[in-house]
């Protein structure tokens, strides 16, 4: 035979609250919800104030080697612009020293065919 079992538990049944439950309740819900909120206001100050310096020390850090990077560029530029200027000077003036060469040629292979 089986085992005679108890009988599921009946529902409770919800009775309408009368003034005095419906205002405590409301105190009490009101409470909570201001609890909530200022717990979530404390720990959103916390972690800002212990994060935000550490975040902007790693942007001040990240803009400083980005500044001294440019810096570094800037000044690579200019050393090739100096070195291909010299450069340039120099062959303009190989170029001048070859014309006068020439020029001196064909004077000189000019008045020996006369």
């Amino acid at each position: 035979m089986r085992a005679h079992r108890s009988p599921p538990p009946r529902p409770v049944s919800l009775r309408p609250m009368n003034q005095r439950q419906r205002r405590w309740f409301w105190v009490f819900l009101g409470v909570g919800i201001v609890i909530v909120v200022i717990g979530w206001l404390v720990t959103i100050r916390q972690v800002a104030s212990s994060t935000l310096p550490s975040i902007r020390s790693q942007v001040d850090k990240g803009l400083e080697k980005a500044s001294d990077g440019l810096k570094d560029v800037e000044s690579s530029v200019e050393e090739k612009q100096a070195t291909f200027s010299d450069a340039l000077e120099e062959a303009q003036k190989g170029y001048e020293q070859e014309k006068e060469r020439l020029q001196q040629e064909e004077t000189i292979s000019s008045d020996s065919d006369l």
